[in-house]
């Protein structure tokens, strides 16, 4: 039996259910709480047309429905979805319930001699002796249609630009436009004019404030983790760009300055 918790980047969890064989075990369970209860019915109903075996157990029915199994289980703990409080509550349920601590299984990638991560990313087994078989199973790609599914969002949201699904990592993939800078504000800005700089400056924050908004109601939909927001390196002078660029930092952009 696996126990998977759901969090708030569902689209995880299903990635990881879809790279076991659906042999491997006997049970899933997708442990959610009531934040995540609609994600993991909708992942509930799409493996089980895939052909796993599976059901949703609320984290208050937790402790009492491994109880009602018997012991007569291999219990299995999936870390990575979820936060790892979510674990640790998994973790003080299935020791109270059955009185042994489970197997555990992470995500991983591999990496080359140089320390760069190669291709693919895989669920795997923790070994606790190096004798012990690899039991690892790559990672599928999930689709933009059905990540939309699992998040009941509409496919149209990614007919934006600026916005784009990545199959590979199943992270949503926000790109800011670039700030618009007429060439004559900047060559006036270049020739000392104080007022360009002023108008340069609410440019700047109109800009930050724009894209801020954009980024927290995405994040809103798919959850922070599974948004990757970055902008075009940033100018550095006049200074307030500077800040701008710190305060886009502070919400997690990628970008720096130029």
């Amino acid at each position: 039996m696996l126990i998977i918790p759901v969090g708030t980047s569902p689209v995880h969890v299903l990635r990881v259910v879809l790279s076991l064989p659906k042999d491997r075990f006997e049970k899933i369970i997708l442990r959610t709480t009531d934040a995540t209860s609609e994600y993991g019915h909708r992942i509930l109903e799409f493996v089980s047309a895939e052909g796993y075996e599976a059901n949703v157990v609320e984290h208050a029915d937790l402790k009492s429905h491994l109880e009602s199994l018997g012991g007569d289980w291999e219990f299995n703990l999936a870390l990575g979805p979820g936060r790892k409080q979510d674990a640790m509550s998994i973790l003080r349920a299935t020791i109270g319930a059955i009185g042994v601590m489970p197997e555990f299984w992470i995500d991983f990638r591999e990496e080359t001699e140089k320390g760069n991560a190669k291709q693919g990313e895989y669920v795997r087994k923790l070994r606790n002796s190096t004798g012990v078989v690899d039991d690892a199973y790559l990672i599928p790609e999930i689709s933009m249609e059905v990540a939309c599914t699992i998040y009941d969002e509409d496919p149209q949201i990614f007919d934006e630009s600026w916005l784009e699904w990545d199959s590979k990592s199943c992270k949503v993939l926000l790109k800011a436009g670039d700030p618009d800078r007429p060439s004559e504000l900047l060559e006036a800005i270049d020739e000392g004019e104080k007022w360009a700089v002023r108008r340069d400056k609410k440019i700047a924050r109109a800009w930050e404030s724009e894209w801020l908004g954009r980024a927290s109601r995405v994040r809103g939909i798919f959850g922070m983790h599974a948004v990757i927001a970055s902008h075009s390196p940033l100018p550095k002078k006049p200074g307030h760009w500077m800040s701008t660029g710190a305060r886009m930092k502070h919400h997690n952009f990628r970008g720096g300055h130029k």
